[in-house]
This record gives C-alpha cells, structure tokens and sequence, in this order.
C-alpha cells in the first residue's frame, strides 16, 4: 500500500500492452497507488466496491467493454470517486454520454506521460483538464446538454444523416412519445389525414413501415440510461 498522501487510481482497461505502460507510468510518477486493473465489467464492479478508489480511469474504447455502464456502475456503487474517460479519439457520442454518467473529464492517449500524470492529480483536487481536440468535443457536448428532448432528437437524426423538416421533426417527436395521429392533429392544430401524410413521409426517410418500429428507432437515439444489474 503506498502512504496516505499518495492518489488511489484503478484502471478499467483489457488490453495488456496498456496495462503495461500504465504500471510504469505510475511507478515512475511515485504518487499513485495502482488500486488495480479490471479487465471485465465482474472485475471492475468488485474493485470498486473493495477498494473505493479515488479516480478510476476507463478506455472507452476498449474492446468487449462498454465504458458508460461502467461509469455509471462506479457512481453507483462509489459516488465520491473521481472518473477520467481515456481514449485514442475525441468520440464526441461517447464524451457526452460518459460526462451524463458522471466522468469528470476525457483524456486523449497522445498526451505526455508527465501530462497525464499531472492531470490525475488536477482531477483529484477536482479540477478539469480540457484540451486540444478533446477540447473541442466537450464544448459540442455541453452545448448538447443544453437541448431540449425534440431538440436533441432532431441533433441525433441529423447526425445520422435523416434530414427531417421541422414539421416533420414535431410530429416524429410526438410519435416517439406514444401520441396517437389524433391526439398529434389537436396538439399541432392539424387534419388528422395532413398527420397521416406526415407519418408516411417520415417513415420514407427513416427506413421504416411500421410505427412500434419507429418508436423504439426514435427512442434509441436518444436514450442514454443503461440498465445496471446488482
């Protein structure tokens, strides 16, 4: 165990090589005390529970592990503990979902071992390292934050390359909430058939011929909570 000044870290990460580097980065530093690696989402839930790290550090983009309900599972189980998202690209996606699960801060790989360091320690004295690319991501993910549910939803399809008029965003907003076609052609002041013909234009774009189909397509864009098991 190191002394009582030194940083408690743990690592969500599967990849050996990784691992490797994190170890003598961290020996050299001589203030991290490595709480320990987790390879899988069992290993990571007990090393959470057992060692109450101060920051865990988890590689978003590291295969078969899906870093948001690791984040959230952390949280969930250690709220005091700081959270650093580690990845090789500013993924913008995964940057707003991790910062809505409770990271506090996304750190690219091609940052200096002293940096890296040195960021660690800013995060546990609960500052916030931002820069460069991933900067920039973090900027376009506070400013989606802002957004309403309709439009965050109409930020998603464009994304995704479904290009919805306005009208057309209003009445697939409502669909994704349940509204039935008459209870939409009261609330947009609209002629039932107008909402039918809407419907039929939106399922075109999207691919899709049925509406529980459209619903649950809908719905995936912009729900973000993940299910943890006990």
């Amino acid at each position: 165990m190191g002394d009582s000044d030194s940083i408690r870290v743990a690592v969500v990460e599967n990849q050996q090589l990784i691992q490797d580097l994190l170890t003598v980065i961290f020996q050299e530093a001589g203030e991290i005390e490595l709480a320990g690696f987790a390879r899988t989402e069992e290993e990571a839930k007990e090393l959470v529970r057992h060692h109450k790290p101060d920051i865990v550090i988890v590689d978003i983009h590291s295969p078969g592990i899906d870093g948001i309900k690791e984040i959230k599972m952390i949280k969930q189980y250690s709220p005091q503990t700081k959270i650093i998202m580690l990845g090789a690209k500013p993924d913008e996606r995964l940057i707003f979902r991790g910062i809505q699960a409770g990271a506090e801060t996304f750190l690219l790989t091609d940052m200096s071992n002293e940096q890296f360091i040195n960021a660690i320690k800013e995060v546990y004295h609960g500052g916030h390292v931002i820069s460069g690319a991933a900067a920039k991501a973090i900027v376009s993910c506070m400013k989606e934050i802002s957004l309403d549910k309709k439009e965050y939803l109409g930020k998603r399809l464009n994304d995704s390359g479904y290009n919805l008029t306005n009208r057309e965003l209003d009445i697939a907003y409502l669909v994704m909430e349940g509204r039935s076609n008459a209870e939409i052609s009261q609330i947009l002041s609209l002629e039932e058939g107008t909402v039918k013909n809407y419907i039929s234009e939106i399922y075109s774009k999207l691919g899709i011929r049925k509406r529980p189909k459209a619903i649950s397509f809908l719905r995936s864009l912009i729900e973000e909570e993940v299910m943890i098991e006990s």
